[in-house]
């Protein structure tokens, strides 16, 4: 609930979401020598997408150091905790958040782990908002070609999966490439 409230810009609304979650998943912590892997696995999952959620939830109200911290702690648990789909969003929200900082090479390292978590999943949409990301970067750096290679990646993936989000997405990378 609290990523739907965060997608609709209401984040006193998710940041009290967020607040309850963390009491659930403290009080569901399982204690030292009393609980099964099962349940440790459960709770470090539950764990780990509350901090990502808190780390998007950053991101977009511009606290880009506590975003960092929340995004980062939610990948430290790796592909056990992180179901591959999220672990994808997370490395594009570090990519979101390194371009907002102008950290123009660890940003498009981010979305070059996203991107291949997403091309693993077949995640045509994910794919389609990478490539956009990486070809506005390439360009920031002064790489048309690698930039214009991106944004033809992203035109392609985005003939099988497009919306009017992702067309703008892949139409700013365009613009942004062609001013090279």
């Amino acid at each position: 609930l609290a990523d739907i409230a965060i997608s609709q810009g209401r984040y006193a609304r998710a940041e009290k979401l967020c607040g309850e979650a963390r009491l659930h998943v403290k009080t569901r912590r399982p204690r030292r020598g009393t609980s099964s892997s099962r349940k440790v696995q459960r709770a470090s999952r539950e764990e780990a997408a509350l901090l990502a959620t808190l780390g998007n939830l950053r991101l977009r109200q511009f606290r880009y150091g506590e975003a960092r911290v929340f995004l980062e702690r939610s990948l430290e648990g790796g592909s056990r905790h992180v179901p591959a789909l999220e672990r994808s969003l997370i490395w594009n929200n570090l990519g979101v958040l390194h371009a907002q900082e102008d950290r123009i090479e660890e940003a498009i390292r981010c979305y070059e782990e996203a991107r291949k978590i997403s091309a693993a999943l077949g995640q045509e949409s994910m794919l389609m908002t990478t490539e956009a990301n990486l070809s506005v970067l390439h360009a920031k750096r002064g790489d048309p070609s690698a930039a214009d290679a991106a944004c033809r990646r992203a035109l392609a993936h985005e003939t099988l999966w497009g919306s009017a989000r992702t067309r703008f997405l892949r139409l700013h990378a365009t613009g942004v490439t062609s001013l090279l």
